[in-house]
């Protein structure tokens, strides 16, 4: 699954299932049991859970906070990077 934070066209092999806008040209996408983060120009890099609504990377210095909804899917995310903060919201 893909959240992306644009309304780019996913490559094909990812599906998106939500997406979000912000300020940033980002995606967000699961594969089997890996949960990955590109934001363009940058490579893709995995994410590790420090809870259940927190991410960071090991390749590069940024976190991620997903915010939940009601329906206990994700509603937001915010970018948390080189000092500053990016937030984008559910758009699908």
């Amino acid at each position: 699954m893909a959240i992306p934070l644009n309304a780019r066209a996913p490559h094909k092999e990812k599906r998106p299932t939500r997406r979000f806008l912000a300020e940033v040209n980002a995606s967000v996408m699961r594969e089997g049991a890996h949960l990955y983060f590109q934001q363009e120009p940058l490579p893709r890099t995995e994410l590790y859970a420090s809870t259940d609504q927190e991410y960071f990377s090991q390749d590069f210095p940024r976190q991620l906070s997903f915010r939940v909804g009601g329906s206990g899917n994700a509603s937001g995310l915010t970018i948390h990077a080189y000092g500053s903060e990016f937030s984008g919201t559910r758009t699908e």
